[in-house]
């Protein structure tokens, strides 16, 4: 520290740029074989350096050609060892808490744009529950409820097709205008009609609209029909589309 006081006094004399930096100076040795280094009081260190246009500041150690101080006792290898572990397990700042008393992060975007995933993955997986139960309603039914739920398969299939009753037009026009791609279609909605409108006091248990032979042979016509009659990546795209059955009306 003297010698580097002095060198910086002895070169601001002369005019040249110079300060004084401080440190600590340790061997290499003193790893002792670990990855730890213990720093003492007596590695405290001052060196001189200056200034140099176009190269910028220079390091001139000074040293004492002969050093009168005894030389250090080494470090206990235990010791620096245990006091590496414990450094290890501090925080880089020592003022910064560590990680288990800091608060925890919200990371909001992110927990928001999983929150919509997931509301989106519900509602998808709702449609296709509710599209699944609609195609099972038939087979699943008593006999007074096929005319209902087997003509909303009907309609479901022809959704799916791309056929799509308009709005406010009536059921059998509808037949009418895709009799030439689904004539079946036809017939399942004159079931469908008889069995709505008619009395249900003289319901007859074995009439045809509520025969789950009939129905059932119908809508095997009707898809077959719909194979003919449409383009397959119509029909591929309907199947796929959660909310094709909300065009069936």
């Amino acid at each position: 520290m003297h010698f580097a006081h002095s060198a910086v006094f002895l070169w601001r004399s002369l005019g040249i740029p110079s300060r004084i930096s401080a440190g600590y100076h340790s061997d290499e040795s003193n790893r002792r074989g670990g990855s730890t280094i213990l720093l003492r009081g007596g590695d405290a260190h001052a060196w001189p350096e200056l200034y140099v246009t176009g190269y910028g500041w220079i390091v001139l150690d000074i040293a004492a050609e002969r050093n009168l101080d005894p030389p250090g006792q080494g470090t206990d290898e235990d010791l620096q060892r245990i006091l590496g572990e414990m450094a290890r397990q501090q925080p880089p700042d020592p003022e910064q808490p560590r990680p288990r008393d800091r608060p925890p992060q919200h990371h909001y975007g992110r927990d928001l744009g999983y929150g919509l995933l997931g509301l989106l993955g519900a509602a998808l997986a709702s449609l296709y529950l509710v599209k699944l139960w609609r195609r099972a309603r038939v087979t699943l039914s008593a006999s007074r409820s096929l005319p209902r739920v087997g003509y909303r398969k009907a309609l479901d299939l022809m959704a799916e097709a791309g056929l799509v009753r308009e709005h406010g037009e009536p059921r059998e026009r509808f037949a009418s205008r895709v009799a030439a791609v689904a004539p079946t279609f036809t017939k399942l909605t004159s079931m469908h009609l008889s069995a709505k409108l008619g009395d249900p006091s003289k319901r007859d248990p074995d009439a045809e609209a509520l025969s789950r032979k009939q129905w059932r042979d119908g809508l095997r016509s009707l898809r077959r029909e719909l194979r003919a009659g449409t383009k397959r990546w119509r029909r591929v795209l309907g199947l796929l589309n959660p909310a094709s059955w909300l065009d069936a009306r």
